[in-house]
């Protein structure tokens, strides 16, 4: 039996309760990055992406004879090299129901069109340049989405 706005009242006092060390102002520890414990090579094998994301290598190193910036990588506009390791199956287009012409008259039924799964466009072993913000970062390995993708090299 769900509960009245009155009960709901009674259990908060009006108020949602505040913990005994709270500062205002300070991050909480739910605001914390998402982290894993596995390795990178256990990452490698054990993550398979799902939907529309990708698994890629960082590439840091320089190319020979490029020339190399000591300044640190912009955060907004900048591009990271890297190399896809594993793709999802695609993203999923949900069905939908559209009014559709019957013979060429004006008259317009409604007919249903199912869902489909669009696939990745990029495959495993292609250099692709992605956007500095990523899903998930494990030393020189990172899960982003399709979408992050700049460019194919």
């Amino acid at each position: 039996m769900p509960l009245t706005k009155e009960q709901i009242r009674e259990t908060t006092k009006g108020k949602i309760p505040r913990p005994a060390n709270y500062r205002y102002g300070t991050k909480l520890p739910e605001w914390e990055l998402a982290e894993t414990t596995l390795s990178r090579d256990q990452f490698i094998r054990q993550v398979q992406p799902m939907h529309d994301r990708i698994v890629v290598q960082l590439l840091n190193e320089p190319q020979p004879g490029a020339i190399v910036l000591t300044d640190a990588q912009p955060l907004i506009g900048g591009c990271r090299e890297a190399v896809v390791l594993k793709t999802g199956p695609g993203r999923w287009i949900p069905g939908e129901w559209w009014k559709v012409k019957i013979y060429g008259i004006n008259y317009r039924e409604w007919t249903w069109f199912p869902g489909y799964r669009r696939p990745v466009s990029v495959q495993a072993g292609q250099v692709v340049l992605i956007g500095n913000w990523v899903d998930l970062e494990v030393e020189d390995i990172a899960l982003c989405q399709e979408g992050d993708i700049r460019l194919v090299i």
